[in-house]
């Protein structure tokens, strides 16, 4: 009962003092928001387009030529304009509703596109296409390369330019769509490993203490102190949480995909056991130290220039798992590989590997 009113808490408090409420909650733009200020300007902007048409423009049902002085208006049609005025009149009143969505203001972005003069699209273009190198991933720029986009120039066609910003607008809000449950999801696992770490520590620390406790009133003659196969596991538990979050970041960072975004979904006991794993690989590899395989192993693994793997051990198995290598060099290199064989997952298990591949031959 307690440890289910602990988990409501961590999930109903933790996450959302921490890392915020879910950004379904904040799709919504309310009058005087950040969002809402966003669509006054887009409006402000529609307006500001259509005072370039003159009633007799917006009853031409041919495509608009240049009119002379003033700007080279768009080829959209009466029809269009009057679309694009009534999709503004909906918006209105959605966000006078508070149902305005920051969809339904991508929406509204990419609609006004068609009307801008030659001359502002072009300069559009450029503003879109800067953000888009900015925040797009790189596999999605090089495949937008790949398809030889129209240039900046003034003889590009306004066809070529307004396809071109069409799917750049298209680009970005699919980005600054699915990037705040990207940052959301990255933050959560984040948050779950670190809450792991804590717990698996806790318990360490609890089972070193038992441990000293019981060595402290028994009569063997086996050292007093926390036991180094507790210490190399706490260590192991850290690295492999050092190592979950740095590739979490990195493969958010490299492929800022909605698949991406996503598959992390449904990893949430593995990223919970991240810590218990590491510290298991740790004392595995304490008993393989100890028992002279990971020397020969790791000859099989580590390249031959960092291959100091030697621990001269005249202890027994009990004394060496409690007080550790003799000398404080040896100690020190106790720590470091446990620590690798938490933050390097394949090292132990490669090692494991190497020395059941021996014994089959």
């Amino acid at each position: 009962m307690w440890f289910r009113a602990v988990w409501k808490w961590y999930v109903d408090v933790a996450h959302r003092t921490i890392i915020g409420f879910d950004p379904r909650s904040k799709n919504i733009l309310n009058p005087g928001s950040c969002g809402g200020s966003y669509f006054e300007q887009t409006c402000q902007e529609y307006d500001r387009l259509m005072a370039y048409f003159t009633p007799a423009d917006r009853a031409a049902p041919e495509p608009l030529g240049d009119k002379g002085p003033g700007p080279t208006l768009c080829p959209a049609n009466s029809a269009y304009q009057t679309h694009v005025g009534a999709l503004r009149d909906k918006l209105r009143q959605k966000l006078d509703e508070n149902n305005l969505t920051w969809d339904d203001l991508y929406g509204f972005q990419l609609a006004l596109l068609p009307i801008y003069p030659a001359e502002e699209l072009r300069t559009r273009r450029a503003s879109l296409k800067d953000r888009f190198y900015n925040v797009a991933p790189k596999h999605s720029i090089d495949n937008y390369e790949r398809t030889a986009p129209p240039p900046l120039a003034d003889a590009t066609k306004y066809d070529a330019a307004l396809a071109d910003a069409i799917f750049l607008q298209g680009e970005l809000s699919k980005i600054e769509t699915y990037r705040p449950h990207q940052e959301f999801k990255r933050n959560r696992i984040t948050l779950d490993l670190f809450a792991s770490l804590a717990v698996t520590l806790i318990l360490y620390f609890i089972l070193g203490l038992i441990a000293v406790l019981a060595l402290h009133f028994s009569h063997t003659k086996l050292p007093v102190g926390f036991p180094c196969i507790v210490i190399a596991m706490m260590l192991g538990a850290l690295g492999a949480v050092v190592s979950s979050q740095r590739r979490l970041q990195a493969s958010f960072d490299e492929d800022a995909s909605i698949l991406n975004t996503t598959r992390y979904v449904g990893s949430g006991l593995g990223t919970r056991l991240t810590p218990v794993l590491g510290s298991i690989f740790a004392g595995v590899l304490l008993v393989l130290i100890y028992s002279g395989l990971f020397s020969t192993a790791a000859k099989l693994v580590i390249p031959a220039t960092q291959q100091n793997t030697e621990f001269n051990q005249t202890k027994s198995f009990l004394s060496f798992i409690i007080s550790g290598p003799d000398g404080l060099l040896e100690y020190a290199k106790i720590l470091v590989y446990a620590f690798l064989a938490g933050f390097a997952e394949r090292l132990v298990p490669d090692t494991l590997d190497r020395l059941s591949m021996n014994s089959n031959k």
